[in-house]
């Protein structure tokens, strides 16, 4: 389920948003580190539950580390 304030944002402001927060993140080792802390966090909350982000590439992944073993 979507929060309410990213909800409320039209759709050129949510590309807008998504690809500011990931050019941050990509672009410097602080606000990469800040997102992981992000990332865990909502891990911790609950946030990703029942989520799978990518599935057939988490599936290919899968795989790929089962052949490795």
């Amino acid at each position: 389920m979507l929060c309410k304030n990213y909800e409320q944002l039209g759709h050129f402001e949510k590309i807008v948003y998504i690809g500011e927060l990931l050019h941050a993140c990509q672009s410097d080792n602080d606000f990469f580190n800040m997102g992981k802390t992000i990332i865990e966090s909502a891990k911790k909350c609950g946030i990703f539950e029942g989520v799978v982000i990518l599935p057939d590439v988490e599936k290919l992944k899968k795989e790929q580390d089962a052949e490795n073993n």
